[in-house]
């Protein structure tokens, strides 16, 4: 099945940019699959539980960039990758990684 990836950056996640993601994955039907990359000082967790709504959610620590370029090369079936830039430190430089821009496959930043 197709797959959308919403990528988050830390603990955080922007309830506009959860909305905008699972919008999308209904009207094209496809899976929503979220990948939250925690920083060493984040502490738990912390993400939107939706009753009603099927999502899949990965953890992860590590460089944020590679996190979601190995997640997107591994997984082949996604077809689509949101990053909630809200928190983020990319937001904050004005900048992303190349390796972001390089994705086989679209890329959409979201800030609040």
């Amino acid at each position: 099945m197709k797959k959308i990836l919403l990528a988050v950056i830390g603990s955080a996640l922007e309830q506009k940019t959860f909305r905008y993601a699972l919008q999308l994955s209904q009207q094209i039907k496809a899976e929503l699959e979220v990948l939250q990359v925690l920083r060493s000082q984040d502490k738990n967790p912390a993400f939107i539980e939706k009753s009603g709504v099927y999502y899949q959610k990965t953890i992860c620590k590590g460089n944020p960039a590679s996190a979601i370029t190995n997640y997107v090369d591994i997984n082949r079936n996604v077809i689509f990758t949101i990053y909630d830039a809200s928190p983020s430190a990319w937001r904050r430089k004005k900048k992303i990684p190349k390796e972001i821009k390089k994705m086989p496959v679209p890329l959409v930043v979201v800030t609040a």
